[in-house]
């Protein structure tokens, strides 16, 4: 048995498409680690030999903007351009699979 840990690793840099004249914001979803423990995710090898671990992991991104404008003299200005307030992701779902080599 080998154990998959969520936390740590390489991170892939998700590109999310944002409309209001931002374009584009990047995410940095780390792919997790094979870990030496018992904790995680638990992938059983098939025999002997080399194995390569799998990843399918699905986030669900989120990205809150934030966009301003002022009252003067009891008229709204126009609104000002929109910008990235914050941005999160949620795994959906993690599924690690060893491939012999």
């Amino acid at each position: 048995m080998l154990y998959y840990s969520e936390s740590g690793g390489s991170t892939y840099s998700l590109s999310v498409g944002v409309a209001y004249g931002i374009g584009s914001v990047s995410l940095g979803i780390p792919l997790g680690k094979i870990t030496t423990g018992t904790f995680g995710a638990a992938v059983k090898a098939t025999g002997k030999g080399y194995y390569k671990l799998a990843l399918n992991k699905q986030v669900k991104p989120t990205v809150m903007l934030i966009q301003y404008r002022t009252k003067q003299n009891g008229k709204w200005s126009s609104w000002g351009k929109a910008s990235v307030y914050s941005k999160s992701y949620e795994t959906v779902r993690i599924k690690p699979t060893l491939i012999k080599q």
